[in-house]
């Protein structure tokens, strides 16, 4: 599955306003926080997976200049209907194929709770797509789940910690700092959180 999964995209078309809903009612702050203190100094920033547009607009009300990238149509109108700030700075694109063209580098990436949603030659594809729209030695922050089941339609890849640090330092990434946290809402899932950098 080298695109991202059709019924996984078809859950968030599906339910974009209760997902928007939930994830801005989560609070994110100490992370988002983090993001743009290791982002610090890097203004041109791109996200992969925008969701509910919750932590782009907090990094524009900080400065920073955001274009986000994510397949969901629905989840792209909700972002842009909750946060104004966000109109003109999503674009909709099912990853990898579709990722666009950028005629300037960026300055640094970040994706939270999106890579797990593709199976490996997926991942490695996105990744190696982000760091050609990075400029060098440019710092990127990924967020992704432990392995889990579902109790919904989406496709999660069943990656280890081990896993994700094998397929990052394997696509070119140094790993700085690695965050473990349990889920903000309660669930039974651990994320990773890694902090990195291109070789």
């Amino acid at each position: 599955m080298k695109t991202e999964n059709n019924i996984t995209l078809k859950y968030y078309n599906d339910n974009a306003d209760s997902l928007s809903e939930r994830y801005d009612a989560v609070d994110f702050n100490k992370i988002q926080k983090s993001i743009s203190t290791y982002f610090i100094g890097d203004k041109k920033v791109i996200e992969i997976g925008f969701g509910s547009g919750r932590d782009a607009n907090y990094l524009i009300n900080n400065g920073f200049n955001v274009i986000g990238i994510d397949g969901s149509k629905e989840m792209l109108k909700k972002a842009q209907q909750n946060y104004p700030l966000l109109n003109g700075r999503l674009i909709q694109a099912v990853l990898p194929d579709e990722f666009p063209y950028f005629e300037t580098r960026f300055d640094a990436a970040y994706s939270i709770a999106t890579l797990m949603h593709f199976d490996e030659e997926g991942i490695v594809e996105i990744l190696k797509k982000i760091r050609n729209v990075l400029k060098p030695n440019s710092p990127v922050y990924i967020s992704v789940s432990s392995k889990r089941s579902s109790d919904d339609e989406r496709f999660f890849i069943e990656y280890s910690k081990n896993d994700w640090i094998s397929i990052f330092e394997g696509s070119g990434f140094i790993i700085n700092e690695i965050i473990e946290t349990k889920d903000a809402t309660n669930r039974e899932i651990m994320w990773y959180s890694f902090y990195l950098n291109m070789v």
